[in-house]
């Protein structure tokens, strides 16, 4: 494999590391009145859904992560993991529900699968492209050169593939929420306030390499889905 291609993976990969490097701070935990609200919620979703969009049953496994921070994350096999710090700002059980179902959407939707699929189709096409190009008279510079556009672009088109399933699963939870008996108004309550706290901090700017949607364009879309349909 050529070397410009390598030395493209490594920089990618050292920036997504720094990206991530900061060990996260530990939270006090949860107290019992949010351990019930937080279980109950979790059934309430479980119960509305059971199947993925290709047919096949959830084994959902719920967690919580001792992390101060507001994060949750998900798995392709049904794990949802939420820290303390997002079990903490949420201000009711709807607001948790709203949280846990954005994560169940995303794997009813199998949109981990497909975000696999995606960065490795990325991986292959500029190592080939790289090895082609590597064949010219100035193989160096122009595998260079070749490698890094393809990573521009690739990373451009990742990027709006992966913002577009955050909408989709924003959207996705709404139903959810309005299946299990929760408003769906909780789900814009939880991420108004969450902008509102990242906007503090200097973060939710807009930025071509992120993979989540700028804030306000996210809280645009979910005030419009859960708006009640006009009466016809």
């Amino acid at each position: 494999m050529p070397r410009p291609f390598l030395r493209a993976c490594a920089l990618l990969l050292v920036s997504a590391l720094l990206c991530h490097c900061r060990a996260p701070q530990p939270s006090p935990p949860p107290s019992p009145a949010a351990l019930r609200l937080w279980h109950r919620a979790n059934s309430r979703l479980a119960a509305a859904t059971f199947l993925d969009r290709a047919g096949h049953p959830i084994p959902w496994r719920f967690s919580l992560r001792d992390t101060s921070g507001v994060n949750a994350q998900s798995w392709p096999d049904g794990r949802i993991q939420l820290t303390f710090g997002a079990l903490s700002f949420a201000q009711n059980e709807a607001e948790l529900a709203a949280v846990t179902a954005h994560e169940m959407a995303h794997i009813a939707a199998r949109h981990g699968r497909a975000q696999t699929f995606d960065s490795a189709a990325t991986l292959l096409a500029s190592a080939a492209l790289a090895t082609l190009l590597s064949q010219s008279s100035d193989p160096t510079t122009a595998s260079a050169a070749a490698t890094a556009a393809l990573f521009s672009v690739s990373l451009t088109a990742l990027t709006a593939r992966q913002r577009e399933r955050e909408f989709a699963a924003d959207l996705a939870s709404l139903d959810l929420l309005r299946r299990a008996h929760y408003p769906p108004s909780a789900a814009v309550h939880f991420w108004q306030r969450y902008a509102a706290a990242r906007a503090l901090q200097g973060l939710g700017k807009p930025h071509w390499w992120l993979p989540h949607p700028p804030d306000a364009e996210r809280l645009r879309r979910l005030r419009l889905a859960a708006s009640p349909s006009p009466a016809p």
